[in-house]
């Protein structure tokens, strides 16, 4: 797996962990989405499947639900073939504005860091429309500018940024410096941002290892 592909999963992991803790609590009276959410977390997939083909699951659980619930599953195991079945599975059924964000939040990262311009594009789209986070929505916009559109009007604030962020943080700033110098078509710096981008990350991980 290359220091890309590191980056962005991470990224999609954090989104879809976050999404799913706040769906865990607003369903916490609910035995099998617990049960779903809690092997969801772990790694456990095997039972995850298990438990949601069964009929019982299957008849307990709102259809969108237990769909949410395989999505992230299959961000989680990065299996790119369920990911894109999934998502356009979901993303054209008839959805509330709080399902149809949530899908374009765990989608979108994954989407773009696979230069999917169409999906990448119909989440941007939901997301611009439907969340109230600008620092949500300006992120989304940066990442789709960066790595879709092929911009750099973001370099001077990313380099900024990078002095001051802490180690942790560091590497996903570097990683998007090194594909704006890429789009530039200057591969000195992007070699430059990205074996600082692995540094950082490799740091970062010896820190949560402690």
């Amino acid at each position: 797996m290359d220091k890309k592909q590191i980056f962005m999963i991470a990224a999609i992991a954090f989104t879809v962990v976050m999404i799913v803790l706040e769906l865990l609590r607003r369903s916490r009276q609910n035995r099998i989405t617990n049960e779903l959410t809690r092997y969801m977390l772990t790694g456990d997939f095997e039972r995850f499947d298990a438990l949601a083909d069964d009929p019982a699951t299957v008849k307990a659980i709102h259809p969108f639900n237990l769909a949410h619930s395989r999505f992230s599953s299959y961000l989680l195991r990065n299996d790119a073939q369920k990911i894109t079945e999934s998502f356009d599975d979901l993303s054209q059924r008839r959805l509330n504005s709080n399902q149809k964000l949530a899908i374009a939040q765990m989608g979108f990262s994954y989407f773009v860091s696979q230069y999917d311009q169409t999906r990448s594009t119909w989440c941007r789209d939901v997301i611009s429309s439907l969340s109230r986070d600008e620092a949500v929505k300006d992120n989304t916009d940066m990442l789709y500018e960066i790595l879709i559109e092929k911009k750099a009007d973001r370099l001077d604030q990313l380099l900024e940024r990078n002095e001051t962020l802490p180690t942790a943080q560091r590497s996903s700033n570097e990683y998007l410096i090194s594909e704006i110098y890429a789009n530039l078509g200057d591969e000195k710096n992007r070699k430059k941002y990205e074996k600082m981008a692995s540094r950082d990350l490799e740091a970062s991980q010896r820190q949560l290892n402690r």
